[in-house]
């Protein structure tokens, strides 16, 4: 059964399992974590989260889906790109195949995923994209399961419209912009306490980057594919 990339926001897609993008301990941060906590109910899922604990990165752990359109939600903790070589590969491929395992030993027979990392984790795009297409791909070879990626931002569609060809797309350019700038922004000091990062790390929010990357949202010109999307680092 072949896997689909859509452009939405995940909190409204409808699958059986969810996968959340967690914080690895028992709070929830910005982007997707934020959203799926609001979407499911935050009191309510910050309880079943708090009773789990910690997760390590590349592990997951799952809770109810409470107000979703979903019966799980598979949280699990991607890694912090620092540069390819101290097992961020491995350890984002971890997340995806074990919530496909997850969910296949839940009976389910959908499941969402968001890109998991490329957020403020700063996992490249295409790389993120690359593996995940990578698992899906494996998985399905011995399993009957629809999987769905959920890309937000505009970039990321690009990258997986050149990869795939045809993919759905549920929300325009100003619905993503309008969302993004509302819900999945954070300051520095929010994204500082909740998303785990060490104090000996050199992490700065770059507002002009940030402005501009909205400012683009807008801008209807494709990019040229990146070279060796396909090709494993």
């Amino acid at each position: 059964m072949p896997f689909k990339i859509i452009r939405n926001d995940i909190a409204k897609v409808k699958a059986d399992v969810i996968v959340n993008t967690a914080n690895p301990r028992p709070v929830f941060g910005g982007g997707t974590d934020t959203a799926i906590y609001k979407a499911a109910g935050t009191e309510k899922l910050l309880v079943e989260r708090q009773k789990i604990g910690n997760i390590e990165r590349g592990d997951i752990a799952v809770t109810p889906a409470f107000d979703l359109k979903a019966k799980y939600i598979i949280h699990t903790v991607g890694p912090k790109w620092i540069d390819g070589l101290n097992g961020e590969f491995d350890t984002l491929a971890s997340c995806y195949s074990k919530s496909l395992e997850k969910a296949a030993e839940l009976g389910c027979e959908s499941i969402a995923f968001p890109l998991i990392s490329t957020g403020v984790y700063g996992f490249p795009k295409d790389r993120a994209l690359q593996i995940a297409v990578s698992v899906f791909s494996y998985f399905l070879m011995d399993h009957d399961m629809n999987i769905t990626l959920v890309v937000f931002d505009k970039h990321s569609y690009q990258l997986s419209s050149g990869l795939l060809g045809a993919i759905d797309s549920y929300i325009d350019a100003n619905y993503v912009k309008s969302k993004k700038s509302a819900e999945y922004s954070r300051t520095i000091i929010e994204e500082r306490e909740l998303l785990d990062f060490d104090e000996e790390d050199d992490w700065e929010f770059d507002e002009r980057a940030y402005e501009e990357e909205l400012k683009c949202e807008s801008d209807e010109a494709m990019p040229p594919m990146m070279e060796g999307l396909m090709r494993r680092p």
